[in-house]
C-alpha cells in the first residue's frame, strides 16, 4: 500500500460528515460583557450548546460559579460578533436556576415561539420559522453569545458573566491537522515529481 493510501485511510475518520448537530462552546466571563462591569467579578460559566437542524432544537448545557448575587435573567443572544451586543434571542426563562454557582440544562424547540425572546421574535415579523433561519445562521457564524445577569445592588444587572459561542477547540485542532495533511500530501506528490 502506498504512503497516499495509508494518509487516505488514516485520516479519513477526520472528514467532515453531513450530520445535523453542531455543538458551540463559550467560556463565560466578565471581561466579554460589553461593556465591561465597573466592579471586579471573579464569576466563571461554560456553555455548551448544540443545534440539531433536523429536528429544530437547541441543547444547552451551562454551568457557573462565584457569581456575586442570584442570577435574575439568562439567554443567549444572536445576532453580534466579539465584543457587540445583540437581543435576546433564546430565553431561558423563569426555569433557570436562583443561585450563585450551578448548572442548567434544557432543550429548546426552536419551532415554538416560546424559545424566543420577544423582541428578537418581533424583529423577525413575529414569524417562528423566520427567527429560527435567522438564529441559526447567526449561530452558524459564530455570532450569539451565552449571558447571565445578576440582581443589584451586589450583582450586574447588565450582565455579568457572557460568552461567544464558538466552535470547540478540538473541532479547530482536527481542522488544521487535516490541512497540514494536505498540505504534507502536496508537497510529497510535487517532490516525487521532479525526480
Amino acid at each position: 500500500m502506498t504512503i497516499f493510501r495509508l494518509l487516505v485511510l488514516g485520516t479519513s475518520f477526520l472528514l467532515p460528515i453531513p450530520a445535523a448537530m453542531i455543538t458551540l462552546t463559550g467560556k463565560l466571563e466578565p471581561g466579554q460583557e460589553v461593556p465591561p462591569p465597573v466592579r471586579v467579578s471573579s464569576a466563571t460559566g461554560f456553555a455548551v450548546v448544540t443545534l440539531d437542524d433536523t429536528a429544530n432544537t437547541l441543547a444547552v448545557n451551562l454551568s457557573w460559579s462565584n457569581l456575586n448575587s442570584n442570577p435574575v435573567a439568562a439567554h443567549i443572544h444572536c445576532c453580534a460578533g466579539f465584543g457587540v451586543n445583540a437581543p435576546v434571542a433564546i430565553n431561558f426563562g423563569a426555569g433557570f436556576p436562583t443561585t450563585p454557582s450551578g448548572t442548567f440544562s434544557q432543550i429548546f424547540d426552536l419551532l415554538n415561539s416560546s424559545s424566543y425572546g420577544s423582541a428578537f421574535l418581533a424583529a423577525n415579523g413575529n414569524n417562528v420559522n423566520t427567527a429560527k433561519d435567522t438564529f441559526i445562521a447567526g449561530f452558524l457564524s459564530f455570532r450569539t453569545y451565552a449571558n447571565i445577569h445578576t440582581a443589584p445592588p451586589s450583582g450586574y444587572p447588565a450582565g455579568e458573566i457572557r460568552g461567544q459561542l464558538v466552535p470547540e477547540p478540538s473541532t479547530w485542532t482536527l481542522a488544521v491537522l487535516c490541512a497540514g495533511l494536505v498540505g504534507v500530501r502536496a508537497a510529497w506528490q510535487r517532490a516525487r515529481g521532479r525526480r
